[in-house]
């Protein structure tokens, strides 16, 4: 049996309870790290959904920084009431340069083709013992304040309305502020 250990790491801000995003990232923590353990650390090849209706039904996301826009990979698919749906895993560090480097604390913007009800943004460290998830500050209408450090997975979680769940990574490198 494959023990799994996952922390999540919330900025100090007020209280609140765990939302449904976060939920959802720790979850999608545990499937990747699952089929990343039975691989043995190599990279797995991407597992293509088999249905067209489902990609169809994935609208494109792109995270902007500095007046560009980087299209993100859809990582996980959820419809309301049904089975998630692995569409590609995230990019690895080992495997992949960074898309994006930006200093800490700096912001990033999430657009999507399609207007989500509720957007969340994470900070997924995948490599370390145990993976960490950074719930990320919300500074304006989808734009993330990018905090800790670090070479991290830029996850963003979108809930549209007709209930499907889709989250969505690109690969990002955090400096520390000079």
């Amino acid at each position: 049996m494959i023990g799994v250990n996952i922390t999540l790491i919330k900025p100090k801000l007020k209280e609140r309870k765990i939302r449904t995003g976060e939920v959802i990232a720790i979850l999608s923590s545990v499937v990747l790290l699952l089929n990343f353990s039975a691989v043995q650390g190599v990279q797995a090849e991407v597992i293509e959904v088999e249905s067209d209706e489902i990609k169809e039904q994935v609208p494109d996301v792109y995270c902007i920084y500095e007046n560009r826009e980087y299209k993100m990979k859809p990582f996980i698919y959820k419809s309301d009431g049904g089975d998630e749906n692995m569409i590609s895993y995230p990019d690895l560090p080992d495997h992949v340069s960074p898309v994006i480097s930006l200093e800490k604390g700096e912001t990033m913007t999430v657009r999507s083709d399609e207007e989500p009800k509720d957007m969340t943004a994470y900070l997924v460290d995948y490599e370390g013992d145990t993976t960490e998830i950074y719930a990320l500050e919300e500074e304006g209408n989808n734009t993330f304040k990018l905090e800790p450090a670090g070479l991290q997975t830029f996850e963003v979680h979108a809930k549209f309305l007709d209930g499907r769940d889709i989250s969505y990574t690109v690969l990002t490198e955090v400096l520390e502020s000079s």
